[in-house]
């Protein structure tokens, strides 16, 4: 469509649509010849790719964060998860606002609303979010503000300016923040119950316990993953389902996600044994995540375990590792995380439980 010029008060409004996208620009008065020259640089501009628009709104620049940013480099389930946290807990309150009007006093007073707040999961009906969500969505909120500033949108990031004064939300929250898992005694309760079971079920949940790959990493095995001769595992894709959509393969999402590690001998055995009836490429075949996590659950209620999620029995892995002496920077590399801090973070209690045994050491010489 051509261009249009609308005079406002003593300003004037360019605007032009491109590829469905509508763009605007506000320029002082002038007169009508001038402006039509303003407005073919602006026509230029915009099919060049050169113009930046900085008058978005929080909510327009985030649906451009969501596909040009986050879709590219994520998998489906990440991308997800973000969009659920924006419109869930950010878009309602910052949506509206221009970015350019987005400052750390408006950021402060988010946050703060934040920790008044509940969570939406029905097994912890009104407690207050947890200090990792609220970190969370300072995280998802930064990048996109982060993003608008390296796009020259916005001329500094006032998310790098707040700091969440945490400590002061209810202590029993902490308790729910608590990873989760089995100790040994229960997991080798776990390995003994599943001999009884279905060799499929008794081989993913295996696993899980024994590599600590996450749920969608596990969906993307495949036999050539499987190094037989040196006892190895390799990670290099992820298989998701998402409604609409169906199967979704991708590669691991970034370079320390792919990895090849060693494992038990006996869950190479089990393997062994699984293959002879596995006629699919996959391990997993076409059983569903939801249908395998279901099954856990009953499972455990059957034998009278406390119950555990299945992303849990990774906590599990890396919990034992931690508890048997195990280096971090190695059950790092083995979770696939990008930084060793990030899995310090995670498994802080285990560290504070191994710092009170080393201090308990002492006594004992």
């Amino acid at each position: 469509m051509a261009g249009t010029i609308t005079k406002r008060g003593n300003k004037i409004r360019l605007q032009y649509q491109c590829n469905g996208t509508r763009y605007g620009k506000t320029i002082p008065m002038m007169s009508n010849k001038e402006a039509e020259k303003e407005l073919a640089k602006f026509i230029a501009e915009v099919e060049k790719g050169n113009f930046v628009n900085t008058t978005y709104t929080f909510y327009e620049f985030s649906q451009i964060w969501l596909s040009e940013v986050v879709q590219p480099n994520s998998s489906p389930i990440t991308l997800r998860r973000y969009i659920g946290i924006l419109n869930m807990r950010i878009l309602p309150t910052l949506g509206a606002y221009k970015l350019k009007d987005i400052n750390v006093l408006i950021l402060n007073s988010f946050f703060n609303d934040l920790k008044t707040q509940k969570t939406m999961f029905k097994h912890r009906k009104n407690t207050p979010l947890a200090k990792s969500t609220i970190q969370k969505i300072r995280e998802v909120i930064n990048a996109i503000l982060q993003k608008a500033y390296e796009f020259e949108i916005i001329p500094d990031n006032p998310c790098r300016k707040v700091r969440l004064q945490l400590d002061n939300i209810e202590s029993e929250l902490n308790k729910e923040e608590k990873i989760k898992c089995y100790d040994k005694e229960t997991y080798k309760q776990v390995l003994e119950l599943l001999k009884k079971e279905k060799l499929f079920n008794r081989v993913i949940i295996e696993i899980a316990l024994k590599t600590g790959f996450r749920r969608s990493e596990i969906w993307g095995l495949t036999w050539d993953n499987i190094d037989f001769k040196n006892n190895k595992i390799t990670v290099n894709k992820t298989r998701h389902y998402l409604k609409g959509q169906g199967l979704i393969i991708k590669t691991t999402k970034t370079k320390k996600s792919k990895r090849t590690i060693i494992v038990a001998s006996s869950l190479m055995t089990l393997l062994k044994k699984y293959k002879k009836e596995c006629k699919t490429e996959f391990l997993t075949g076409d059983h569903s995540i939801d249908t395998i996590c279901g099954w856990f659950k009953d499972f455990q209620k059957k034998n009278n375990i406390s119950p555990i999620r299945f992303h849990d029995l990774r906590h599990t892995h890396a919990s034992l590792l931690l508890n048997e002496g195990v280096d971090l920077k190695t059950i790092s590399e083995r979770l696939g995380h990008s930084t060793i801090r990030q899995t310090m973070d995670i498994y802080t209690h285990v560290s504070k439980e191994l710092d009170e045994k080393a201090g308990q050491i002492f006594d004992e010489l």
